[in-house]
């Protein structure tokens, strides 16, 4: 009788022992169940906010011929990184032609001040005529607007002579490049996108 109770009681003892190691063996299963899909969750987060990354066009407000383009898809580049080059044959031209116009009409402008202040003095002594005196004024005017548009002239060429390299506008990984050597790029009509660019931050 005793050694049966004692029997029963082995029997009743290791029962337990396995149901306890049951349930903590179910408990590390569902455990792992339920951590298991949130890191998934989170595995998917990352890789979704990698590919929402924003990407930039880059363009430039210049047309003309590519001349050379200095990177490749998937490179890293640094701010102000040369990206491409417009042949600048034509801008150097137009920069050349401005500023022979700028100086001519800074001595132009300069000859009619002096000849509209020969005219003050004759008009003064009463030797020249009213309508003398107003064709000086208005022959020095024209020079003003001569000087004005060729200094306008000269900055616009300048101007496109700065956009005839683009360069990075911050540290970027280049995701695609649009443009290739050799290329004409018309931006009169539509602004055409040179490269997709990827911020670094």
């Amino acid at each position: 009788m005793n050694k049966n109770m004692f029997k029963q009681g082995r029997t009743i003892n290791t029962s337990c022992h396995h149901t306890d190691l049951e349930f903590v063996m179910l408990k590390h299963y569902f455990s792992y169940l339920f951590v298991l899909p949130l890191l998934l969750v989170m595995a998917g987060t990352t890789e979704s906010a990698q590919e929402n990354q924003p990407h930039y066009k880059i363009s430039s407000p210049v047309s003309g011929v590519v001349k050379q383009v200095y990177v490749n898809t998937g490179q890293i580049v640094k701010y102000d990184e040369l990206l491409l080059e417009f042949d600048s044959t034509l801008v150097d031209s137009d920069i050349k032609e401005a500023k022979a116009l700028k100086t001519l009409a800074i001595v132009s402008l300069s000859e009619a001040k002096k000849e509209r202040e020969r005219a003050k003095e004759l008009y003064e002594r009463t030797v020249l005529s009213d309508h003398d005196l107003q064709k000086a004024g208005i022959s020095y005017n024209e020079k003003l607007v001569q000087l004005s548009s060729a200094d306008k002239q000269l900055t616009h060429a300048l101007w496109n002579k700065k956009y005839s390299s683009v360069r990075a506008p911050f540290d970027a990984k280049i995701i695609k490049v649009f443009a290739y050597q050799g290329q004409y790029i018309n931006n009169k009509l539509q602004v055409q996108a040179l490269f997709l660019l990827e911020k670094i931050h």
